[in-house]
């Protein structure tokens, strides 16, 4: 089997690996043959002739949970509520209800 890396030529960045049965004899500029041994992951760099490894991507913050999110709805909901009835009341005490 024959792995090839293929890259952006402007950022040497791994876009693809290749694997095929049988050997590309003549390769265009962003394919790069890879030896046996040779790793290769996309986002990888390809720099002077040699791989340097992406950098881990950035951890996503947890998300809230459905109990959280029901949580925090239920105590906006009193919220509103609340706030409601403060209004009524002042409509009520203002006879404007």
């Amino acid at each position: 089997m024959f792995r090839y890396a293929q890259i952006d030529i402007a950022t040497g960045v791994c876009i693809a690996i290749l694997a095929t049965p049988v050997e590309i004899e003549e390769l265009p500029e962003h394919m790069i043959p890879l030896s046996e041994g040779e790793f290769v992951n996309p986002r990888d760099t390809y720099e002077n002739r040699t791989w340097v490894p992406a950098p881990p991507p950035e951890p996503v913050p947890p998300g809230e949970t459905v109990e959280q999110k029901f949580a925090r709805l239920e105590a906006d909901n009193a919220n509103l509520k609340s706030q409601n009835a403060e209004i009524i009341l002042t409509l009520v005490m203002n006879n404007l209800m």
